[in-house]
């Protein structure tokens, strides 16, 4: 079963080249459906599904620190008027999409991926975003499409240093800039590893901390930055408890190409080649 980073696949196909070399107004889409056509001919999964970032800044991370994703640049008009054909475009291609309210696309690839593995099913979670490398465990993998690699515990902490499980906990020192996660400031990557060594979670640094503060004079600054750390850690762990309705593994079958629909919103396009 093959769940698919919806918005990261449109994402990419709006800003690279292929937009900016096709000015026909949905060329995003355009772009989203080739891609996707690839990747479902390479795998020949059985089960699919993508996932959709809802619209709007309502969700608990939202919520709970306003200042989440503050940085980002706004989203063209351009691209949020092809967001609804996009929808479409993938359910034609014979993909189950999954959109709930006041939800991230991550949040949602994490509920599918978890509930696959609860029922036996091998997933593989398709996605270049780093935070979904935290999903990886026996029965799921990642595959990132932009460097052709799938991603296994041992790939992870090639990449990263820690084991997937760690990743949040990572995330709750270094923070994360592309998403205004704040982190503990000026603790880096290579204190981050050496405080998680052994595979410690975030609460167990601080409950060593909190045994012999004077024993390492980071640990003062730990703890003084303490609820930052725990927050940034809450804002970067993928919830796998989103409400998706009431669906089967049988829903997920992969369905037949709907090449009407796709021929009337991308008429004379090629989105078949």
């Amino acid at each position: 079963m093959l769940l698919i980073d919806g918005t990261a696949f449109i994402h990419r196909a709006y800003h690279g080249l292929f937009y900016k070399e096709n000015p026909m107004p949905l060329s995003a889409v355009l772009g989203t459906v080739r891609m996707l056509r690839k990747l479902l001919e390479t795998y020949q999964p059985t089960h699919a599904a993508i996932a959709l970032d809802s619209a709007g800044s309502n969700t608990f991370r939202h919520q709970c620190y306003p200042a989440y994703k503050q940085k980002k640049k706004q989203t063209p008009e351009d691209f949020k008027t092809q967001l609804p054909y996009a929808a479409l475009a993938v359910q034609a291609l014979g993909l189950r999409l999954f959109n709930p309210s006041n939800w991230e696309a991550d949040d949602v690839l994490a509920s599918l991926a978890f509930w696959g593995q609860s029922i036996g099913q091998p997933v593989t979670v398709v996605s270049s975003d780093k935070d979904l490398l935290q999903l990886v465990c026996p029965g799921i993998k990642v595959f990132d499409p932009r460097v052709d690699k799938f991603f296994d515990d041992q790939a992870v902490q090639q990449k990263l240093g820690v084991l997937p499980r760690q990743i949040p906990d990572y995330l709750g020192l270094v923070g994360d800039s592309s998403d205004n996660i704040p982190g503990v400031k000026r603790v880096g990557p290579k204190t981050a590893l050496k405080l998680l060594a052994g595979g410690l979670t975030l609460e167990q640094v601080f409950a060593k901390a909190e045994q012999s503060p004077d024993a390492n004079p980071l640990y003062v600054k730990l703890l003084a930055h303490k609820s930052e750390a725990l927050l940034s850690k809450y804002l970067a762990t993928l919830r796998v408890d989103v409400d998706l309705g009431t669906f089967t593994i049988d829903d997920l079958r992969l369905q037949e190409v709907r090449s009407d629909v796709l021929n009337n919103m991308l008429p004379n396009s090629g989105w078949d080649r």
